[in-house]
């Protein structure tokens, strides 16, 4: 089975690449639930492609103001022809900021 493809890389990079800001900005959000601002970051990182959706929002996907998600459009515009390899590299990258944060939270 293909993996999903919402826009040109896989929605897997977008969400893991939203996902990782949501975990490094979530500390500094005091208003919400710490454990709930990573997952609605990594939904926000796909937001530019709910034109595959909403055909009539297709202006979103190409304008400079699709950059407040996430920087979608330069996550693009840097594709290569190796999804499943950008995946892993996001992935990789989310990895490693679990790891980071965990060990700053345990050590004081």
């Amino acid at each position: 089975m293909d993996a999903v493809r919402v826009g040109s890389m896989l929605a897997l990079t977008h969400f893991a690449i939203g996902l990782t800001g949501g975990l490094l900005i979530a500390p500094s959000i005091s208003r919400l639930d710490n454990s709930s601002v990573p997952i609605l970051s990594g939904i926000w990182a796909l937001g530019p492609d709910i034109n595959k959706f909403i055909p009539q929002l297709d202006f979103l996907h190409d304008s400079v103001w699709s950059n407040i998600f996430w920087f979608h459009p330069t996550f693009d515009s840097l594709e290569t022809s190796f999804p499943n390899i950008e995946a892993f590299s996001a992935l990789v990258l989310l990895l490693f900021t679990v790891i980071l944060l965990e060990g700053r939270y345990h050590n004081g």
